[in-house]
């Protein structure tokens, strides 16, 4: 939940409240609990007492920073949760093209460094991240000439 969903005053509630959502969801997918539930509220030993410190931490905006996630994707996720609607993607396209961009590029990334750093014979990490790399250079246009030429050489 965003922040100024909790306000009386509704008028702050925008698109980026939607956009906050979003990151949520995505912070859960990668955590496997939402963004909010910080680690410290399990320890407490009511359900009334779990729930009023969920709400606090909402109300300040306070995200587990204890994850197991902490590249690109994580990354995206908190800028969605940016505490100011301000800081946050503005549009709802504007979060999926970053996303986009991860799957492509960062997931690329990634795979090459698993690659290199398990110095393993298996050729298909380095392969998938050879198709991703391609895959991003096609949606560069204005650079698609040039860096083609680049991979060819």
């Amino acid at each position: 939940m965003a922040p100024e969903l909790l306000d009386t005053d509704a008028s702050g509630v925008c698109r980026q409240s939607d956009v906050y959502l979003l990151g949520g969801m995505l912070f859960e997918i990668l955590e496997g609990h939402p963004p909010h539930l910080l680690h410290s509220i399990r320890l407490l030993d009511t359900p009334r007492k779990q729930m009023q410190a969920v709400l606090a931490a909402v109300a300040e905006n306070q995200i587990e920073e204890d994850t197991k996630n902490r590249g690109e994707l994580m990354q995206i996720a908190r800028k969605a949760m940016a505490t100011s609607p301000a800081d946050r993607y503005q549009q709802v396209e504007a979060l999926q093209d970053a996303i986009r961009e991860y799957r492509i590029t960062g997931r690329a990334e990634e795979l090459l460094a698993k690659a290199r750093d398990e110095q393993t014979t298996n050729y298909d990490f380095y392969q998938q991240s050879v198709a991703l790399f391609t895959d991003a250079l096609s949606t560069w246009p204005e650079n698609d000439r040039a860096t083609r030429g680049a991979l060819e050489a």
